[in-house]
This record gives C-alpha cells, sequence and structure tokens, in this order.
C-alpha cells in the first residue's frame, strides 16, 4: 500500500513558530549523552545517528542528559520535532525532569525504515528537564537524527463572557416541529421544538481579525443589521466596517426544507484582505433560557454519547485525557450534534470537509449560558489551533471581495427521549461514502484470509490462538471447530485449487486431533456459533445437550429483575463498576443473554424458551431509551459507551422476533440498531492523509483500564464485525427498500474497511501476520496494533458483503420454528397448515445436519429432493436434525 508522508497538523507550522533550536544533533557519530534502559538490546553512535535495537524488550528506552539548549523568553507551547527512522509509525515521547505518564506524547508517522520529521505539541520546558523516547516492546529498532524545539506564540486568546439567552423576535419561520423566532440582530434567534423553546442565539457573537499585528474584536448583535423572508426563507444582513475601513458584510439566510430542518448559511465578505482570528459560524445554547442545564441525552459520534450527565466526564477515562470539548476533527464519526430533553429532540449537522473548530460542552462551562453548547468556529483544529486550546497560532487568510460560508443544517422533531430519530435524520439524508474496494474482491479476500489461517502465527501445532500478542506466554492456541469450519468455505469457494488444496490437507491434518480434543464446538473467533461446528461434524444432539442445560445455568445468575450484576473479575486490579450508577448495564447483560438466545432458538426446548423471553423482556424494558454501554469490563469500564452494547442488544431483540413472532421486537430492533450507527465513521475522517476510515468503527467512548489506551478516535474493527453480524440478521426483516439499502451499505462498508486494514503484503508488517485483523488501527499513521486477531471474526459474516453464499443461515420457517444450515436458506411458501418446505443450497462436500427447531412432534413424512429420508426428532429439544448435502428442497408434515 502506499504511504502517505505528511503529517497531520504540522503543514505550514512556521506561520506562528519562531525560530526553531537544535536540541540534539546526533548526525556524524555525535555523542549527544543519551543512555538507554536494561530493556535495550544495542545502541550505538553511527554516521546516520543514535542507533537503538530492542530485542523482546518489555519496555525499551533511550534517555537525554538535561537538554542544553532551549528557546528563551516566555511562550505558550513548544514544537519538538525529532528526525528519525524508526520501524514503527509510533512512537512515546517523555519529558521534564522526571518522567511520568501525565507528561508524555506521542511522535506519529506515516514511514517506516525511512527517514521523516515527527513532531508533537508540548509545554514549554524548563532547565534541567529531559526527553525519553520509547521504542514499543518487543522487537524495534529506531535512529535519531536530530530533535529541534520551536516556541510557539498565541495570536489570540478568547475570552469567554457570560452569556446571558436571547428572547428572539416577530421575524417568523417555520419548518414542521421546528419554529425560527429571529429578532432585529445578529444571533438573536430562538428555536423552539414544537412549541416550545429550545435553543436559542449568542448575545455577544464576536468576529475577530488581524489588524496592525493585533486582534480586533467586532462585536456582531451591535452592528445594523436588516431582516427579510417569505414563507420559506428568512435572511439576516449585517454591514460594518472594522478599525481599517474594511467594509464588511454579513449574511446569514435560514431555509425551510424538509419538515423539521433548517437548512442554515452564514457567510461573510470584506472588501479588503483579512487575516481573521475567530468566525462565529453557530454559537447554539440549547436549553438556555428554556430547559436548562439537565437533559435526556446528548450525542456527538464517535466523541460523546451521555444520558442526563456532563460532557467531558471522568467515568470512562482518568482527568488528563478526559477533555472532549473542542476535539480534533478526524475523531469525529460524522459531523453532527444532537441533544433531546422533555420528548424533544435537537441537531445540528455540516459538512465534514469545512474543517470547523466543535465545541461541545454539556452543560455548558465556557459561557456558563444556562443551557449546553453547540458551536462551529474558524479556524479549525488542524493547523491554526490545538485539539482542546482555544488559543489561536496561526490565522486564517481572507481575499478582499471572496464570500466565505458555511452550511449547517438544524433538524428538530418531538416525541423521543432518546438520539433514535436524530441519528435517523442524518443517516437517511446523508450521502453515505463509497464503499472500500479491496483488491482482488471475493477471492483476494479468501486468498488473504486463507494465509491468515494456514500461515500466521495464528496457528500453531494443529491449533489456532484466538490472537497473537507479542509477548511470550500470551494467548496459547486451542483446539477449536470454527477454523476448519471457514478454511473449508475457502476451499469450496477458491479459484485456487493450489489453496484448496493446501486447506484440505490442512483439515485431515487437523480434524483427528480435534475429535480427541471433544472441543468440537469450542471457538476462537468473535461471535462464533458453536451450532455451526456441531453441524459441520454432525454433532448437534450433543450441543443441545449441552447448552441447554449451561444456558438455564446461565439465567439463574441473573436476578429476579432481569438483571447480570457485575462482578470485579480480580479484586487485586481494577473495578471497571465504580464509576457507573449501578451494578449492571445493558451491554453486559446483553452480551450473556445474547449466549442464551442462541441456544434458544436452535433448541425447541420449551421451558428455556420461556425463560429467555422473560428475561428478554425485562432487559428491553429496563434498559429501554438507554444508550448502549458496558460490554467490555474485561478492561473498560461499565459506563462507558459501547458498540456491542448495540451488537448485542440488537441480536437478541431479533432472537426475541424468531422465537415469538411479536413486531415489538423489531421495534426494540430498530432502536438499538441506530445506537450502534454513532460508532462508525459515516466520513473519511483523514482524506489528505489515509485513503481509508470510512466504515471503521470506534468500539468504546472511554479508555483501558481507566488510564490507559483511550479509544476515542482509534478504531476497533473487530468490534464493528459483530456490531456488522447483528445487522446482516436484521436487514432481512427490514421492508422499506432505502433503509434495507442504508443497512446493507453499512454493514458492507464495515467488512471492506475490514479487509483493507488487515494485514497484508505491502504494509510493512511482518508476513506471519497476513491475513490477522490488527486490534486497533491508526488512522494518522496507518498503525495496525496488536493483538493481531485471527480471520474468523472478519469472514463469518463476509460472503454477504459480496453478494455469495453466506457460511452459515438461519431462517424463520414460521414463529418459533427455525431452520439452522451451512449455507443458504429460502422458506418455500406452503398452501397447507400442515406442510413446510424450504429450499437449501449447502456448501460443505460432505454431509452436514440441517436442524428445525420448534418441531412440536415428529413429523408425519420428510422428503429431500423429493424422496423419503430418515432423519432425527429430538423429542426433549423439540429438534429435527436431517444430515443432507448439497441443494434441493427440503419437505416436512406435521
Amino acid at each position: 500500500m502506499l504511504f502517505f508522508t505528511v503529517v497531520l497538523a504540522l503543514l505550514a507550522i512556521n506561520a506562528f513558530c519562531e525560530v526553531p533550536v537544535m536540541a540534539f544533533d546526533f548526525r556524524g557519530g555525535k555523542d549527544c549523552g543519551w543512555t538507554v534502559n536494561r530493556h535495550v538490546h544495542s545502541s550505538e553512535e553511527t554516521a546516520e545517528g543514535f542507533h537503538v535495537v530492542s530485542r523482546d524488550g518489555y519496555d525499551p528506552w533511550a534517555e537525554s542528559p538535561p537538554i542544553p539548549n532551549l528557546p528563551v523568553g516566555e511562550y505558550d507551547k513548544f514544537l519538538l520535532q525529532v528526525y528519525v527512522k524508526s520501524d514503527s509509525t509510533s512512537l512515546q515521547l517523555f519529558y521534564g525532569e522526571k518522567f511520568s505518564a501525565d507528561k508524555s506524547s506521542r511522535l506519529n508517522g506515516t514511514m517506516r525504515n525511512d527517514w521523516e520529521l515527527r513532531s508533537t505539541y508540548i509545554p514549554p520546558l524548563r532547565p534541567g528537564d529531559r526527553l525519553r523516547i520509547d521504542p514499543p516492546a518487543g522487537n524495534s529498532e529506531m535512529t535519531l537524527g536530530y530533535i529541534t524545539i520551536t516556541p510557539i506564540k498565541t495570536l489570540y486568546k478568547p475570552d469567554f463572557i457570560k452569556a446571558n439567552p436571547v428572547s428572539g423576535g416577530a421575524h417568523v419561520l417555520n419548518s414542521g416541529d421546528l419554529t425560527l423566532r429571529h429578532g432585529n440582530s445578529w444571533d438573536d434567534f430562538v428555536l423552539e421544538v414544537a412549541g416550545q423553546a429550545f435553543a436559542c442565539g449568542h448575545d455577544k457573537p464576536e468576529l475577530v481579525t488581524i489588524l496592525n499585528g493585533k486582534p480586533q474584536a467586532i462585536q456582531l448583535a451591535k452592528e445594523s443589521s436588516k431582516i427579510s423572508g417569505d414563507e420559506k426563507t428568512l435572511t439576516v444582513v449585517t454591514t460594518f466596517k472594522d478599525d481599517e475601513g474594511g467594509a464588511w458584510t454579513a449574511t446569514r439566510i435560514f431555509k425551510a426544507t424538509r419538515p423539521g430542518t433548517l437548512e442554515v448559511t452564514t457567510s461573510f465578505r470584506c472588501d479588503k484582505t483579512r487575516d481573521m482570528a475567530h468566525v462565529p459560524w453557530t454559537t447554539l445554547f440549547p436549553g438556555a433560557g428554556s430547559f436548562g442545564s439537565s437533559k435526556s441525552q446528548a450525542l456527538f459520534p464517535g466523541v460523546e454519547y451521555l444520558v442526563d450527565e456532563p460532557s467531558s466526564d471522568i467515568k470512562d477515562v482518568t482527568p488528563l485525557k478526559a477533555n472532549r470539548v473542542m476535539v480534533s476533527e478526524y475523531k469525529i464519526c460524522f459531523p453532527m450534534m444532537a441533544i433531546s430533553a422533555n420528548r424533544r429532540w435537537l441537531s445540528i449537522a455540516w459538512d465534514y470537509g469545512k474543517f470547523p473548530a466543535t465545541v461541545f460542552d454539556s452543560p455548558d462551562r465556557l459561557f456558563n449560558s444556562g443551557g449546553h453548547l453547540f458551536a462551529l468556529w474558524s479556524p479549525g483544529t488542524q493547523e491554526e489551533r490545538l485539539e482542546n486550546d482555544f488559543n489561536v497560532h496561526k490565522s486564517i487568510k481572507w481575499e478582499a471581495n471572496a464570500v466565505q460560508s458555511f452550511t449547517t443544517r438544524v433538524s428538530a422533531g418531538s416525541g423521543d427521549d432518546t438520539m433514535a430519530s436524530a441519528i435517523d435524520i442524518f443517516a437517511s439524508s446523508a450521502t453515505m461514502p463509497e464503499l472500500p474496494v479491496f483488491q482482488g474482491g471475493f477471492q483476494g479476500a479468501l486468498e488473504l484470509l486463507a494465509r491468515g489461517w494456514l500461515d500466521s502465527v495464528s496457528y500453531e501445532n494443529k491449533m489456532w490462538r484466538h490472537a497473537w500478542v507479542p509477548m511470550a506466554g500470551k494467548r496459547l492456541p486451542i483446539f477449536a471447530g470454527d477454523p476448519i469450519v471457514h478454511m473449508d468455505y475457502i476451499a469450496k469457494k477458491t479459484s485456487n485449487p493450489a489453496l484448496a488444496a493446501r486447506i484440505k490437507a490442512r483439515i485431515d491434518e487437523v480434524v483427528p486431533e480435534l475429535l480427541k480434543s471433544n472441543r468440537v464446538s469450542a471457538s476462537v473467533s468473535h461471535d462464533f456459533n458453536g451450532l455451526y461446528s456441531s453441524l459441520y461434524f454432525n454433532g448437534t444432539k450433543t450441543w443441545l445437550d449441552a447448552n441447554v442445560r449451561y444456558a438455564k445455568q446461565r439465567l439463574a445468575s441473573f436476578t429476579p429483575e432481569g438483571v447480570r450484576p457485575y462482578m470485579q473479575m480480580d479484586s487485586t486490579k481494577y473495578d471497571f463498576g465504580k464509576t457507573h450508577w449501578t451494578n449492571h448495564a445493558n451491554g453486559y447483560t446483553a452480551e450473556a443473554l445474547k449466549g442464551v438466545g442462541r441456544i434458544a432458538v436452535a433448541t425447541g426446548n420449551a421451558e428455556l424458551r420461556k425463560l429467555y423471553l422473560e428475561a428478554l423482556d425485562k432487559s428491553l424494558e429496563l434498559y429501554k431509551d438507554d444508550v448502549p454501554r458496558g460490554a467490555q469490563v474485561w478492561e473498560i469500564p461499565l459506563h462507558s459507551p459501547d458498540i456491542l452494547g448495540a451488537a448485542h442488544m440488537l441480536r437478541n431483540c431479533l432472537n426475541g422476533y424468531r422465537l415469538s413472532g411479536n413486531p415489538k421486537y423489531l421495534k426494540h430492533a430498530e432502536y438499538w440498531a441506530l445506537t450502534g450507527i454513532p460508532f462508525v465513521y459515516l466520513q473519511t475522517p483523514l482524506p489528505k492523509v489515509n485513503p481509508d476510515g470510512a466504515y471503521a468503527t470506534i468500539a468504546v467512548l472511554g479508555a483501558t483500564s481507566y488510564d490507559g489506551t483511550f479509544w476515542v478516535g482509534l478504531p476497533v474493527q473487530w468490534c464493528g464485525c459483530v456490531y456488522r453480524n447483528s445487522l446482516y440478521q436484521y436487514i432481512e426483516h427490514v421492508q422499506e427498500p432505502r433503509r434495507k439499502a442504508f443497512w446493507k451499505r453499512l454493514a458492507d462498508g464495515i467488512t471492506l474497511t475490514g479487509l483493507r486494514i488487515t494485514n497484508q503484503e505491502g504494509d510493512g508488517y511482518d508476513q506471519k501476520l497476513w491475513g490477522l485483523l490488527p486490534d486497533a488501527y491508526g488512522l494518522h499513521m496507518r498503525s495496525k496494533s496488536p493483538p493481531s486477531i485471527n480471520p474468523g471474526t472478519l469472514q463469518l459474516t463476509l460472503p454477504e458483503a459480496y453478494s455469495e453464499q453466506p457460511i452459515a443461515d438461519k431462517q424463520v420457517v414460521e414463529p418459533g420454528v427455525i431452520a439452522h444450515a451451512l449455507g443458504g436458506i429460502e422458506v418455500l411458501p406452503s398452501t397447507k397448515t400442515d406442510a413446510y418446505a424450504i429450499e437449501l443450497d449447502l456448501w460443505p462436500e460432505k454431509p452436514t445436519d440441517v436442524v428445525i427447531s420448534g418441531v412440536d412432534a415428529a413429523p408425519k413424512s420428510i422428503l429431500w429432493r423429493g424422496q423419503a429420508i430418515n432423519a432425527e426428532w429430538i423429542e426433549n429439544h423439540k429438534v429435527l436434525v436431517a444430515t443432507l448435502e448439497g441443494k434441493g428442497k427440503l419437505e416436512w408434515t406435521k
């Protein structure tokens, strides 16, 4: 793959920096006094620079003596740049007299084993301060060429004067539930939702330009404005002059589009060239002068998903990392902010390519308006200012007479206290990104995944690992059935005979040992259903006997209220429930319930099905209108919003519908499907740096162990794949064609992005990792971080993205009667109430079990391809098992 050499946020930095100071120059074999710790294998001064080698080092680093040369004077920040050649795209920098995690930053790059300049911003250093650079643990090499430090001054520092709610006025524009009431000055407006005030503009909006090297603030609300309009539009025009005689025109046009939506275009023009330090495209205060600082829910996709709690909170991450009031744009999954209260909701959306600074503060603690703050301002956080730092270090130039404009879309509605309607409106109106293209298509995907099964570090001694961790003693391989199912599918579908032969040979080698291990239904892939392995190995009855007992035991661990109480896994380690307001969460409960539902759908055991549906109903009522959260408590706080919570809750709703036929479960399913969307990138987040990223998925809005990796802006595609699996099952129940197409595109996109970020030839990683899915994908530097996950997680529903024969399928013949098979199932219509028929397309080149669950009595007749056959009816499970091969019609009569 092509590596991009541009480092984001450091373009044109000289515009707001002083002269750089050379801190260390290692070139020419100079000894700069740096030392290494015991985890470094070797280090030496070379002609290129200071060369450091780690071999299986647990925590290698190189550290400096006190920095001999520092910039003189008072500055706001330092830009530290390291000219380095490394086999890793991410190095960790520590700074200060003593080293600690709160004084560290990342030196991210895009090149491996080639020279590049990596940069980061740090607080000003003082005499006696030192530097430390840590390469990754394990095997790594880096060569330091030189290090420079450039001081940075602030060009403009905003004042956040208390905002008072504006009252709007007599100029009215209606659009469905949304009403605009505008006064006679700039930003003097109130937005009503269903007849109640909901949000308002800013009473002190400032446009700031640089004149004679100093910022001049123009108070827009004090300038003369003219208001005009008709039933579809309302236009505000404000004219004024700056201190140097520049003649300005500010225009804002509100336009009613679809019911409940106003398109708002704000533009500025000056007859002289101006350098701009602050442009308030939108400053909106939901709740100010209306419902106040409380809320039902609020959403900033990929960054915040809140109930009535503060944004930038510390329930999911330590205070040092919690601030998300103005994040870098690449962390936003799609450009929208939304809030709900009093059964009403409002959202604003904009075009991602404009890159404004996005300010989200709920409640508003910047202006203390008494409400919440949604703001879109320029300059943005790409070049002119830093993330969560409102100080401007570089102005933006506007040429004379050029019209600068920005458009937002304000949408609103009633009857919903959640974010579901806001998400739905955005998703249904936005232009979805193009689907990623994987070179080689379906056949290329099969080849790549086969590399992972056959040749990667996932495989060892006839067993497979769930994932490879580059530290000895972790993630030991086990015997499991799902690799056999996945590999045999590839052998059947590949157009490469040599590959098919290799797979068959591996299967023949492994299966005898697997059968001896009695671990046929064990799996090493996320979300794999052990029933599929049992179908493949004709062990359905054994699987049902064991798992029905397990499912009943699992349900017995729930409270009478339908709660699965959180239990700390290890009392000597982290308590991931301590920051949550209760001892349970929907994702944690749903994960256990999903396993039970999988078994309830596979058996006709009436007692288990009754117990499952009772538990599901309690869960759906308990977590009705909740934020998905708490599904990864092995390392993430119970409180943390989580895409797996959405995936698991959705799967349970679908199982409830399969068992009962009650449409209420599909209504719940729609809600939980929608709650997963804010974790998916519906745009390419860094198009100038990385062509990938659209349909990448954020796993959680929290941090590992509170103070570890903070996952905002860092995709974890395996979690998205689990959500995708649920979506593919949901799609078949969606009737409206446009909605069906949307969900299909979303699921396909997650799959295809997973393929593109899988370790493969040309991306610079060890070929022993090819075919394995990285745990995390760094968007800036296209880094692929371990653990490296076996191919099954991505493969399970990959065929659906290419409209190919599925690996496994389940279809409802009638409510409670469910067919399961390896391959495709089509339920055929019947004119008789006691006769059933399904068309099967089974891919295994061997007889495998087909299961019909929920069959109350032994069928009177069973036909396969029109011929009577023997099949097993298992009375205690109310299951019909037919062992079949190939294509044909299966019919049975009560």
